[in-house]
């Protein structure tokens, strides 16, 4: 059994920008440990099951000359997979602080820890709204180091696992982590032709959460100028923390030192029998520049450092 610890550091100001989440900002923002009362988890019982199927995986991208085009698979562990393969959570064990799950796909498993933090929210929603972003710039480094894009680690698809948060610690503080964004954000922000963000609650009830976001912003840091679109959609069961659903679909493109880039993502991952509905709020690539004054994101300054531990062990082969 081999153990490998992942950390997973986000930048929120590189990821959303200060321009959308100016509350993350040192100064105006104080992550607390939660209480004893939030710390509590509501989950399902050691050894529940849950089933997932990728009804969509589209990928496309193309960096200087070279493309790739991915449809209808997707990548568990590195390993390509058809839609028709399942991925099967199952809970683990679960403490005051953390819930431990694994996931399995086609005799491959991948084991997580989830801390019981109400910055969980923060990270899931980043990594969804800079997906596109991040999958081109692992193309580019690997298509700088020479690999040709159709032999790369993405040519057998969009990588599941470490890429989503599947379960969530089911408290108070979690659901009010994702409301606070809701609230803040629920309207355009100073929609322009550079920039947009809005956060659309579909439904919130004491047993579901079903909130769909998008978003338009401009990345401009050293030699990367680029801009991005990200529309995403997801559902959560509020009783036991269980990911229901999953849509996103979004679009980068411009430069990295010089060399022209532009890509496309298009995913739908759904449990069981459940659906979600298409996309409302996403808005097709309307990029016309790039901001690089109010909007220029520095390594440095004004950002908040956002900390997951992710442990990932192989686990026997059923």
């Amino acid at each position: 059994m081999v153990k490998k610890v992942v950390v997973m550091l986000f930048l929120c100001s590189f990821l959303f920008g200060d321009v959308f989440f100016p509350f993350l900002s040192i100064g105006s923002f104080s992550p607390a440990v939660p209480s004893s009362s939030s710390s509590v988890l509501t989950c399902p019982l050691v050894g529940d099951n849950f089933t997932y199927l990728v009804n969509r995986s589209f990928l496309y991208f193309k960096i200087g000359r070279s493309e790739l085009n991915v449809n209808d698979r997707y990548q568990f562990q590195g390993l390509s997979q058809s839609l028709s393969t399942p991925i099967i959570l199952t809970v683990v064990n679960t403490t005051d602080f953390l819930f431990n799950y694994s996931l399995s796909c086609n005799f491959t498993n991948q084991f997580f820890s989830v801390p019981n933090h109400e910055l969980v929210p923060c990270i899931f929603l980043a990594s969804l709204s800079n997906l596109p972003f991040n999958l081109l710039q692992q193309a580019y480094y690997e298509y700088m180091e020479g690999s040709p894009l159709n032999s790369g680690s993405l040519s057998s698809g969009i990588p599941i696992g470490d890429r989503f948060i599947f379960v969530f610690p089911s408290n108070e503080s979690i659901w009010n982590s994702f409301l606070n964004y809701y609230n803040n954000f629920s309207s355009s922000i100073n929609t322009n032709e550079n920039y947009c963000f809005k956060f659309s609650s579909l439904i919130n009830d004491s047993s579901l959460m079903l909130f769909e976001v998008f978003i338009r912003k401009p990345i401009v840091y050293d030699t990367i100028k680029m801009s991005i679109n990200t529309g995403f959609m997801f559902a959560i069961n509020k009783t036991t923390g269980v990911l229901l659903g999953l849509r996103v679909k979004g679009a980068v493109s411009g430069k990295e030192a010089g060399t022209r880039m532009k890509g496309e993502v298009d995913f739908v991952l759904l449990q069981g029998a459940f659906s979600l509905p298409e996309l409302s709020l996403y808005e097709e690539n309307q990029f016309v520049g790039f901001a690089e004054g109010a909007f220029l994101l520095l390594p440095l300054g004004s950002f908040s450092l956002i900390l997951l531990v992710i442990r990932r062990k192989k686990l026997p082969s059923r």
